[in-house]
Order: C-alpha cells, then sequence, then structure tokens
C-alpha cells in the first residue's frame, strides 16, 4: 500500500527472514540485536523462523507504532520491549486463506460447532484446518517462551493470543 509514494505498511514475508535471518548469524552471539518493529502481520512461517533466530541472541524490539500478529511474536522473544505509549500488538489467530479473503481460524471453528451437522464437508474441512493452524501457532509460542515464565504461563499466553475474543486486528495495549 502506498500514500505519495512510499510504502505505508509491509507484511513480513519470506524475503524479509532470509534478510533477517542472515543478518542475525552475522551478528556476533555477544553482541545485541536492536528490531524495529512496525507490521500490519505477515506470514507465519517467515515470522517464527525470525523469531527462533532471534531467540540464541540479546534482543531488544521497538515497537514504534504497531506490530501485530506475526509482529507480536518476532516481539515475543525480546529480552525487552520498548514501545511508544500509544503503539499496540495485537493477537496472533490465524488466518485461513480461502480465494481471496482469508477468514480467522477461532472463526472458523466456532462456527463449524454451531453449524455441526448441517455445515457442508468443505466448510468442515476448512475447520479442520483452522483447528490445526491455531495448535501449531500454540506450538511456535510455548517454544520461544518456555523458557521465560516457563510452560504453564506459556501456555496460557499461547492460548490467549490464538483464541481471544476479538478480532484479528484488535489493538492489545500497553
Amino acid at each position: 500500500m502506498r500514500f505519495l509514494g512510499p510504502p505505508v505498511y509491509r507484511y513480513i514475508d519470506i524475503e524479509d527472514s532470509e534478510a533477517v535471518i542472515r543478518a542475525i548469524r552475522s551478528t556476533p552471539p555477544n553482541q545485541p540485536i536492536a528490531l524495529v518493529l512496525h507490521t500490519p502481520s505477515g506470514l507465519a512461517l517467515a515470522a517464527s523462523q525470525i523469531a527462533i533466530a532471534l531467540k540464541r541472541h540479546r534482543k531488544i524490539v521497538i515497537v514504534p507504532h504497531y506490530a501485530m500478529s506475526c509482529g507480536t511474536l518476532v516481539a515475543l522473544v525480546a529480552d525487552e520491549i520498548i514501545m511508544d505509549p500509544d503503539a499496540v500488538p495485537g493477537p496472533l489467530d490465524p488466518q485461513i486463506p480461502v480465494g481471496n479473503v482469508a477468514y480467522p481460524a477461532p472463526s472458523l471453528i466456532e462456527i463449524a460447532k454451531l453449524k455441526s451437522s448441517n455445515a457442508r464437508d468443505e466448510f468442515l474441512m476448512l475447520a479442520n484446518v483452522a483447528e490445526k493452524a491455531i495448535a501449531e501457532m500454540q506450538d511456535v509460542i510455548i517454544k520461544l517462551l518456555e523458557d521465560k515464565p516457563g510452560t504453564e504461563k506459556a501456555m496460557e499466553i499461547a492460548r490467549v493470543l490464538t483464541k481471544v475474543k476479538y478480532a484479528h486486528n484488535y489493538p492489545i495495549t500497553v
């Protein structure tokens, strides 16, 4: 998206993960990494790769405005997060693409439960994919966090961030 020339925002993509991981690997292990996150989200795979690679370093994440969804995932590994008082992260509920639309995984599961026997097979399959996507995201969150607050607290954080009652773009305030 552009407004008067420069990009207004960018999603985290595979090219980003390749570039960031290259930079992380070229940084000496004892040198801290400062990462500025300003993103509406992105690909879970790319964000997961960045977060896992960052885990091996001392890292400071700076959020000047927003780091939604996949940006939140990367921020979770930080040793320190510096946020503007009005900056926000967001939920990590996976989005399931169907054609040109992406549906929130928790909503697909909830609707499938409500419709149960009346749902079409294709919809039930999407709900099954949504359940797997949530479980996978929770596993990544737990892996990233379990050494800090402990496994039980990491599991609770993963549950809240992936199955929240809010819309995908809901801002989580400081």
